[in-house]
């Protein structure tokens, strides 16, 4: 019976119970220590921390140690080779009575790091170290507890390690702890990471924990709820998602999640209920539609049931407030993810002046703008970044990469995220009933800033045959030439050519000849001091030493980003020269060379397919 209680009328589901509270109003609050233990630096190589490599490690590691002024480690990023223990004041406050926060600024100053840089580079301005401090329940009983790692990767509680913190603060699935009353001693392993934090200024890390008090039940993150635009009072697609997390010490079972608003419908993309483990957070996708709708703001509701207890609660009502956008501005548009997920991409339709210089029954190509780095595909900064060009001839859209970080630089889920966005265009056409040109999702313009400029590479030398034409700007060229792996620790040879070779895939470097044949215009700005415009140059440099020349252009005086970056003379020029071409003036080459190092990430050139690899460690040439 409680399985149909979800489904009976918003007039019945009202008087269902609201969350289960599991906390007294009078709980004495949670606090973070103000001393903390700091000891470091120690090396690390790019990316090598998520493989382990703490030097500690050999000494039983960080949580074996006890603080000890007198102590020394050998380091080689110390003077005399040697670090020992410091301390470290953190910046502490309470955004809320339950709620505290815990900042550090960690910095080491005795070691020489513009010497250093001199020698090995940016690879050296990454190190690690650990810091330790506690958190403190001042309440009589054991209590659940939130707790955010923004910037940490790994970390221990008392002696329970955790191993995958929220390195880039996306806040989307806290850990939940269950404590009891007391201290309680928290290690930290504070990591340092260019490409994240920069290569410019002294090399710090800034890193925040904050923990709040759990209410128990589910719990669903409104800063997560995800949802398509609104155009003429018709949402631009039909997915939505939001996050939940179970805050309980059983299972949860949620059964649906509704509209409490007249004139949307809302359920669940699932024919079953959706199971939560105790402490897990999970995405919930849902259809939602509208019909004859006036409003523009939604409020949305979930019932769930835990394990052992009869009654369905509710979790409090959700609102969400709609932009109305012009059929013809930028727009979120949201689709299924291979992942499971929902994700979004901003969607431009095609202008009516571009409309009118189309030919009825014609397919426009797709503009695909790949953003930087901890950028939001929903940003003014990317949304508007083609505001100044807005007669492009093609449908223009910048995927999310799913997050702010495309993921794994516009790779692997970074990219199938890229594809889904694409085949997700369509869908838009039928939904708002489009009168106008088709789109031609087989063919595409990639343009791309920073890190969307590695991600133009990746493109261009993975799907050759989908790419009309490609612009890298400021883009760098893979990211073992961005930060060098020189770093890392010793081993036998053998050892990290394993790793280089299973990474070969991402080394553009090596795959330029997949783009001979395809339109390719760079852009860098000669003071770029972010992806130094040395990237550029090399990249131009190799395609013109295989007979694939490129036009490049330096701009002077120009750093990383600035206003209309997208859009300078020449971009628009190299645009508007791609988008004017017939598909007719495409020929296939008389010859071609196809370099693979992964065939389950390559696409075709020229129709032809490889399979397989007769030597997976060895690249595939044809």
């Amino acid at each position: 019976m409680s399985r149909l209680i979800s489904y009976l009328p918003n007039i019945l589901t009202s008087f269902l119970p609201q969350q289960p509270l599991r906390s007294s109003p009078h709980l004495s609050p949670i606090s973070f220590s103000t001393t903390w233990h700091l000891l470091g630096p120690f090396q690390t190589g790019t990316r090598e921390a998520t493989w382990g490599a703490d030097p500690l490690e050999s000494l039983g590691g960080f949580h074996s140690l006890t603080y000890n002024d007198t102590a020394r480690y050998h380091s080689s990023l110390a003077t005399n080779g040697t670090v020992g223990w410091s301390i470290l004041t953190s910046d502490n406050s309470f955004p809320t009575p339950k709620s505290p926060r815990a900042e550090l600024l960690v910095r080491f100053q005795n070691s020489d790091w513009e010497f250093l840089q001199k020698v090995y580079g940016w690879a050296v301005l990454q190190w690690q170290a650990w810091v330790r401090g506690t958190i403190s329940l001042h309440g009589d009983k054991r209590t659940t507890v939130i707790l955010y790692t923004d910037q940490i990767l790994e970390f221990w509680v008392d002696d329970e390690p955790y191993f995958g913190g929220d390195f880039y603060a996306y806040r989307r699935a806290p850990l939940v702890l269950r404590l009891d009353p007391g201290e309680h001693r928290i290690d930290v392993r504070v990591i340092r990471d260019v490409r994240a934090m920069g290569g410019v200024e002294e090399p710090t890390v800034s890193l925040q924990l904050e923990a709040e008090v759990s209410e128990g039940g589910l719990h669903a993150v409104e800063e997560s709820l995800l949802l398509p635009d609104m155009v003429d009072g018709r949402l631009v697609s039909s997915l939505g998602s939001v996050n939940v997390r179970n805050e309980e010490d059983d299972w949860i079972d949620v059964l649906n999640i509704e509209s409490v608003t007249v004139g949307f419908v809302v359920r669940m993309r699932r024919d079953s209920s959706l199971n939560i483990a105790p402490g897990q957070s999970r995405p919930l996708a849902f259809d939602i539609a509208t019909s004859n709708v006036s409003s523009v703001e939604v409020s949305l509701r979930i019932l769930y049931k835990i394990e052992g207890l009869p009654a369905v609660f509710q979790i409090q009502v959700m609102r969400h407030v709609f932009h109305p956008r012009h059929r013809r501005e930028p727009q979120k548009i949201t689709y299924p993810h291979p992942g499971g997920i929902v994700s979004y991409a901003i969607l431009r339709p095609a202008s009516e002046k571009a409309v009118h210089h189309s030919k009825p029954g014609a397919s426009l190509p797709v503009v695909l703008g790949l953003h930087g780095a901890g950028v939001e595909a929903d940003s003014d900064l990317v949304r508007h970044s083609l505001d100044s060009t807005p007669d492009l001839r093609g449908w223009v859209l910048f995927p999310s990469g799913v997050t702010p970080w495309s993921g794994d630089d516009w790779h692997r889920w970074g990219f199938a995220d890229v594809e889904a966005a694409i085949a997700a265009i369509p869908v838009w056409i039928t939904t708002m009933n489009w009168q106008g040109p088709g789109v031609d999702v087989d063919r595409w313009l990639v343009v791309g800033h920073s890190n969307g400029g590695q991600g133009t590479w990746y493109a261009l030398t993975h799907r050759p045959d989908k790419i009309i034409g490609a612009a890298p700007v400021s883009g760098y060229s893979s990211i073992q030439a961005y930060v060098p792996y020189h770093c890392w620790h010793e081993a036998h040879p053998g050892i990290p050519s394993i790793i280089q070779t299973s990474l070969s895939d991402y080394r553009h470097e090596l795959l330029l000849e997949n783009a001979c044949d395809i339109p390719i215009h760079q852009q860098h700005g000669s003071l770029d001091d972010n992806v130094p415009p040395s990237h550029s140059r090399r990249m131009n440099l190799l395609l013109s030493q295989i007979g694939c020349p490129s036009e490049y252009v330096e701009l002077p005086d120009k750093g990383h980003w600035f206003e209309g970056v997208m859009a300078t003379q020449s971009l628009l020029n190299f645009y508007d020269e791609i988008l004017k071409r017939h598909p007719s003036e495409q020929t296939a080459p008389l010859s071609l060379k196809l370099v693979v190092m992964n065939p389950g990430t390559m696409g075709s050139k020229g129709g032809l397919v490889v399979d397989q690899l007769t030597a997976p460690d060895l690249p595939g040439l044809d």
